[in-house]
């Protein structure tokens, strides 16, 4: 699998020295551009010469020889001196100043790479550690005890790279040939042996390749080398970045490591367990196992309940936490999920808890860290008080109000404003107007504003929702619209509103987008670092099958247009337009929190958060 790279690469060796070259050049000669110039040239030469010969018998013919041969020199002479004169002779020197060839080679950090180098398992005999069988290892044993680095030196300075979330050049070695070898090499030393770790939790290998070929010189690139198990579970898909590969002149070569079969392994794929239940109801927790090269294997799965915050290890004979069931399967196909079901009468004690479901499995078993899943529920010992206020019957409007009144943890009351007075709503309470006293207020742990239309309320109404969250703690959600937006945002008397914001509002500010515009070109969200951490953004269990989910989502036809947060809030997702394969990093905001007082402030965007439950219904129940 292996190739000679020096010999494959078919680009020209570069000195590193300055050369100066001196040629005598015709200005003349320089501008012939046909083929019968330079004949003509001669002819016309010959010719000259031949007449001032004859010319010169005719004068001489009486001188004696001894006169007559200088005067015929002088003659010449002077004659050459104006050919010279019209072929513009000069002495010209050319400087050539190359640059080293480089290849770069890119070594695959991430924990794929401590997986045996073959297909059977990591300890393949007792004599051997995980370490010395794993395809680090392998990837080790071909940069420092091979001539592959040696050969590659002789020809190009070599830079070699880690990737794995992302990718870093760890150093720069010079061409063996080059005069200044010996400094180069002392300001690089061996310690960047060190930095080659497999503790990656991503492999972003088309991310690796686009920043390998943006960061090192296009001129100079002779080639990549690639060593890597083949494994890409995040960021730009290779194939687009072959294709940008491709269009250059650098050549890729790939290292293989590991083994062309999968390693036995079994592993919890993913994990469905409500977030919340109430005292002593039933329900039951779903576990899907994954498995390859061990179909019709018996395991054994077990259901473990901890206390809130507890870690339990997935490697561990006897990790944290009490098991509560327990099953045996036989494992499916490779790839198929098996599901695994363990049905529950209740848990008595109100409080949040962790749930797991770990797999015990066979003997030969590749991996131990991919057998347990875990999920935070919580036992609710009473309803959570939520005032809906909306401007309209909106989509999201409804959404929301059917989710919260499905769930018997939320007791919910409605303020619609376009709503006549005694109209039905699927709530316990229809309100016809804001909470009158702080003490009506305070019955509410969370109130929901979906572009309400807050020019009907008195100042008195407005300070009393401010005290409501800053001194009591209250939790307030904004979705804005186009609706009433616009008209109380050139209110002044509405400040106090607007200083809630986790987002500067300016006014007369308008809608992004609006939905005719946009109707077949929805803009994708782009979650920040603090938004891919929030478990309350996420749409499942854990953050990995969250991000993929967001990713499924095509995003939203109309948001907001503010793209400045206020000091101390948080940006969760901003809007992305697309621009080629990337998105415009200064978009509009579409999630925002922040803390206000004692409280709790989260803003979005526009009231399209309905749009989710296209990708799936219980996704939007959860979020």
């Amino acid at each position: 699998m292996t190739h000679n790279i020096s010999d494959t690469i078919a680009h020209p060796l570069f000195c590193v020295t300055e050369h100066v070259d001196y040629r005598i050049s015709s200005g003349l000669l320089n501008s012939f551009t046909e083929w019968w110039h330079m004949p003509a040239l001669v002819a016309c030469v010959a010719t000259v010469a031949a007449f001032v010969l004859w010319t010169y018998h005719l004068d001489a013919s009486e001188l004696p020889r001894w006169k007559g041969a200088p005067l015929a020199l002088l003659r010449i002479f002077a004659w050459i001196v104006l050919l010279l004169g019209l072929l513009d002779i000069s002495r010209t020197a050319e400087h050539e100043i190359s640059f080293p060839s480089r290849v770069a080679v890119l070594v695959d950090g991430s924990a794929s790479m401590t997986l045996a180098a073959n297909a059977r398992p990591v300890l393949a005999s007792p004599d051997q550690t995980a370490e010395e069988t794993s395809r680090s290892k392998a990837a080790k044993d071909i940069l420092y005890n091979s001539s592959l680095l040696t050969s590659l030196r002789k020809v190009h300075e070599v830079s070699v790279w880690s990737f794995s979330s992302d990718s870093e050049k760890l150093v720069l070695l010079p061409q063996e040939t080059q005069p200044t070898e010996r400094l180069a090499t002392q300001d690089a030393p061996e310690e960047w042996h060190d930095k080659l770790l497999s503790q990656g939790t991503e492999t972003r290998l088309g991310d690796a390749l686009l920043n390998v070929m943006r960061r090192e010189p296009d001129e100079s690139l002779a080639g990549i080398i690639l060593l890597t198990d083949g494994g890409n579970n995040a960021g730009v898909d290779p194939i687009q970045a072959a294709v940008t590969v491709a269009n250059s002149s650098t050549e890729v070569h790939v290292i293989g490591l590991g083994s062309e079969q999968l390693p036995a392994n079994v592993r919890v794929a993913d994990l469905l367990a409500p977030p919340r239940i109430f005292p002593g109801d039933s329900f039951s927790i779903t576990g899907y196992l994954q498995s390859q090269g061990l179909e019709g294997e018996i395991a054994q799965v077990e259901l473990l309940e901890a206390e809130a915050g507890t870690m339990i290890d997935a490697s561990s004979t006897q990790p944290a936490g009490r098991v509560i069931d327990t099953t045996e399967v036989r494992l499916a196909a490779d790839g198929e999920l098996l599901a695994v079901r363990f049905d529950l009468d209740g848990l008595d004690n109100p409080g949040s808890r962790v749930l797991a479901i770990r797999v015990i499995p066979p003997k030969t078993d590749s991996r131990s860290g991919d057998n347990l899943e875990a999920a935070d529920i919580e036992v609710v010992d009473g309803e959570t008080q939520v005032l809906l206020l909306s401007g309209g019957p909106s989509r999201e409007y409804r959404f929301l109000r059917n989710v919260l009144q499905r769930d018997q943890s939320f007791a919910v009351d409605v303020l619609l404003n376009s709503a006549p007075t005694g109209i039905s709503q699927d709530a316990r309470r229809i309100l016809d107007g804001f909470p009158e006293s702080r003490e009506a207020l305070d019955e509410y742990d969370v109130i929901v504003a979906i572009d309400y239309d807050w020019e009907q309320l008195d100042p008195a109404s407005t300070a009393r929702l401010e005290r409501w969250v800053s001194e009591d703690s209250g939790g307030l959600f904004f979705v804005a619209g186009n609706v009433f937006m616009e008209s109380w945002l050139t209110n002044r008397r509405f400040e106090a509103i607007r200083n809630l914001h986790p987002v500067e509002l300016r006014r007369g500010e308008q809608i992004l987008l609006t939905p005719q515009l946009a109707a077949i070109d929805p803009l994708p969200l782009r979650f920040s670092p603090d938004g891919n951490d929030s478990e309350f953004l996420w749409l499942s269990s854990n953050p990995i099958a969250s991000q993929t989910i967001w990713s499924e989502f095509p995003g939203v036809y109309a948001c907001f247009d503010t793209s400045v947060a206020k000091p101390g809030a948080t940006v969760y997702a901003r809007i992305g337009r697309n621009e080629g394969l990337g998105l415009n990093r200064g978009g509009p905001i579409y999630f925002a929190g922040q803390l206000y007082g004692s409280g709790t402030v989260f803003y979005a965007g526009s009231g399209e958060l309905w749009r989710i439950r296209g990708v799936d219904p219980a996704t939007h129940e959860r979020l």
